[in-house]
């Protein structure tokens, strides 16, 4: 993108005229989600037929009156968001959004970031803005300072946790507004800076948050550990893409050898499963038998260790909301809920295999994870819709998991292991030589589905490479297919 004396290039999303994830040549930035947690249920006292107690005080309640295609209706509002529950009864559901609460103004951040020089001018272009999503704003400059900054907002609360609906009739619990300082890490001695949504060790981050467990961001800072303290100490684009399509299994790693120890197995089918987690190098790859045994296995041991202490109903509830990449088992009291843990453990390996022998047969050479953990790009609208089943992108059979730096969640609410979350977008860019910078992401440059390049990236992501990122001015001109103008009115 260039206007005048103003150019930078990298990633965006439709309808905003700028880069959120680039560089401008003397400057480049990236972002990953603060996770923070920004929305609560409110319950609050009803006060006659038209009136509700928020915070100790009566209200009015305001009809607010809404159209949907053709269809019309009226959501009922108080000072603290709209009600999301029958008017029934003598307390409603209040929905607490803070983006309900504030003027977004993260697209003047994001433009003033792209015409900053420095990563102190990065830092104070979004000094005084309002971002309803948190952010880890990640910048480097040419002049080889670096930085990672949360921007955006963050709800700060009293007299309650928000992670259950409270009482917002009394004045004690209460949203005291926005975080005002949020943590900063800038220029380490280390010269290394990482981040995986995990949460912040730093005196600030003192905020309830649905950060992802560790794995992923331990795994980050151990490889870039290694490749600064190699031979020649110098970390290449190269190094960054294959650390970038890493599938490594920290959690796995970290807590397997542990979990199976003295476990031998009292059925055959625990014995099988065994057997093949033992022998798995704990690499997340298509191929891998093991790598489907511990995604069976990881889920039943989970539902295992709630189903004995709660019992089969809260069991079931739990796996019906809980995160392949975030569960019991990322608990600081894991071994509480392990309680005889050989048991649970043979319990789980005998449900893991038997239900991978249900759903994928006997032959356990045929449980590789790719065939179990697919990647389906659909677009929204082809969905039951056959006519436009071309638009969807071509199954590959998929590697990874929420706790690989490769990231490829997927959703214990389905009946099948198939990708429901993965990395989006894959950029390098070496502050030495921003004219070098890659991306890739699965998809293409155009979201019209009859487009040439509407899934002109794809071949490229499945395979684990880059594309260039054209910024030099001879580069452009050969590289153009075609320019779009906009002229300001």
């Amino acid at each position: 993108m260039r206007g005048g004396d103003w150019r930078a290039a990298g990633a965006s999303l439709p309808g905003v005229p700028g880069v959120v994830i680039g560089h401008n040549g003397r400057l480049a930035w990236g972002l990953t989600n603060v996770m923070t947690d920004s929305v609560d249920l409110a319950v609050v006292k009803r006060d006659g037929e038209d009136a509700v107690i928020v915070e100790g005080q009566s209200e009015p309640l305001r009809p607010v009156e809404v159209q949907a295609g053709s269809e019309t209706g009226t959501v009922w509002w108080t000072s603290i968001g709209p009600v999301v529950s029958t008017l029934e009864g003598d307390r409603l559901v209040v929905l607490r959004w803070h983006a309900l609460d504030m003027v977004d103004t993260a697209l003047e951040g994001f433009l003033a970031l792209s015409e900053s020089d420095t990563v102190d001018q990065a830092i104070a272009s979004f000094e005084g803005r309002t971002m309803s999503i948190a952010q880890n704003l990640a910048l480097a400059d040419t002049a080889g300072s670096i930085a990672v900054q949360q921007v955006g907002g963050v709800v700060l609360r009293e007299g309650f946790s928000g992670r259950l609906p409270y009482d917002a009739s009394v004045e004690t619990a209460r949203w005291t507004g926005l975080q005002e300082a949020l943590p900063i890490e800038r220029d380490p001695e280390s010269g290394l800076l990482w981040n995986g949504n995990q949460k912040w060790d730093h005196p600030l981050a003192t905020y309830g948050a649905f950060n992802v467990p560790p794995w992923r961001a331990e795994r980050i800072a151990k490889r870039l550990d290694a490749l600064s303290t190699s031979a020649n100490g110098k970390i290449t684009a190269d190094d960054m893409n294959a650390l970038q399509n890493d599938w490594l299994e920290g959690q796995a790693e970290a807590i397997l050898d542990g979990l199976l120890d003295d476990v031998t197995g009292s059925t055959p089918e625990a014995r099988q499963c065994l057997a093949l987690l033992s022998d798995w190098d704990r690499q997340m790859m298509p191929d891998s038998v093991g790598a489907a045994v511990w995604s069976v296995f990881k889920r039943e041991l989970a539902r295992e260790m709630v189903r004995n202490e709660l019992g089969e109903e809260a069991a079931s509830l739990y796996m019906s909301v809980s995160s392949s990449s975030r569960s019991v088992l990322d608990s600081p009291a894991r071994d509480a809920w392990l309680g005889d843990r050989a048991a649970v453990v043979d319990a789980a390996l005998d449900h893991a295999c038997t239900w991978l022998t249900e759903h994928h047969g006997p032959k356990s050479a045929r449980w590789t994870w790719g065939r179990l953990h697919p990647l389906q790009l659909e677009h929204p609208f082809a969905e039951g819709r056959k006519l436009l089943k071309r638009w969807n992108m071509e199954p590959v059979d998929w590697g990874g998991n929420g706790s690989t730096v490769n990231a490829a969640g997927h959703s214990w609410r389905r009946s099948d292991l198939r990708v429901s979350g993965m990395a989006s977008l894959r950029i390098v860019m070496p502050l030495g030589d921003l004219a070098a910078s890659c991306l890739v992401h699965p998809g293409g440059q155009s979201g019209m589905p009859r487009h040439p390049h509407y899934a002109s990236h794809y071949d490229a992501f499945v395979a684990g490479e880059r594309l260039p990122l054209w910024t030099a001015d001879d580069d452009v001109a050969r590289e153009t297919v075609s320019t779009m103008r906009l002229e300001p009115q």
